[in-house]
């Protein structure tokens, strides 16, 4: 009696049915979802909201420090002497430059920033600050591994968006998404085994502000010597230059 011939994986292929998407997953209609109109109603009027910022008015106020502390270091002064910056750097506008008060670092991004005439340079500014703050978002969709059209992720968009936080953030152009990009990037790495990249990450977001920080320390608690290593060391290292 003859035996039956295993079938070869070119047979098996030929035989299975062609998968063909339905209308639900297409790209077209994940944009038409309840959530995704919900997340992009939202995004639109917080853009609004925030374009309707003057410039000149007591709003900014951050980062009218960040700037005068920019110019005050390409000019060779101290920019945490207070009283050597006021006199040499006068912004328009009601309100004068408060103190700077972050890592010497951070003044690279500040010099960077006051290239740019005042207060033209808030603009780009703000858009580096949205830029920022979408990065973190899909950087934790993409940990949640869900998309950007679910339900979580309009909440989530919706609740950051909405959120107090977010609009005092933008209002006195304080410069928060910078270190909330890196620690949501470090989170991933960290979840998809990546321990250096992660610390190096979450190291980068402690340099740029302080409460970062306690990220590190639960690293530690958590006996992810490599991650936490890098860390340190990254924070060493920008203390350092």
């Amino acid at each position: 009696m003859p035996t039956a011939q295993p079938l070869s994986p070119q047979d098996t292929c030929l035989r299975l049915p062609p998968v063909r998407l339905s209308a639900a997953h297409s790209p077209r209609s994940a944009i038409l979802t309840p959530a995704a109109v919900l997340l992009l109603l939202v995004l639109g009027l917080t853009c609004m909201n925030r374009a309707l910022i003057h410039p000149l008015r007591n709003y900014l106020l951050d980062f009218r420090s960040y700037y005068a502390s920019g110019l005050a270091l390409r000019a060779g002064l101290n920019p945490y002497n207070t009283a050597a910056v006021k006199s040499f750097v006068q912004l328009p506008g009601r309100q004068s430059a408060p103190p700077y008060v972050y890592s010497p670092p951070t003044l690279a991004l500040c010099a960077l920033a006051s290239y740019l005439p005042y207060p033209s340079a808030q603009t780009p500014w703000l858009l580096l600050q949205f830029a920022l703050a979408g990065a973190a978002f899909v950087l934790t969709l993409r940990r949640l591994r869900r998309p950007w059209y679910s339900q979580a992720a309009a909440l989530t968009g919706v609740v950051f968006l909405l959120s107090r936080p977010f609009s005092e953030l933008f209002r006195w152009g304080q410069w928060d998404m910078l270190p909330l990009a890196l620690i949501a990037g470090g989170l991933l790495a960290l979840d998809r085994r990546r321990a250096l990249l992660g610390g190096t990450l979450l190291g980068l977001a402690a340099v740029a502000k302080v409460t970062p920080i306690a990220l590190v320390a639960i690293l530690l608690l958590r006996r992810e010597k490599r991650a936490a290593l890098a860390a340190i060391a990254t924070i060493a290292a920008a203390v350092a230059l």
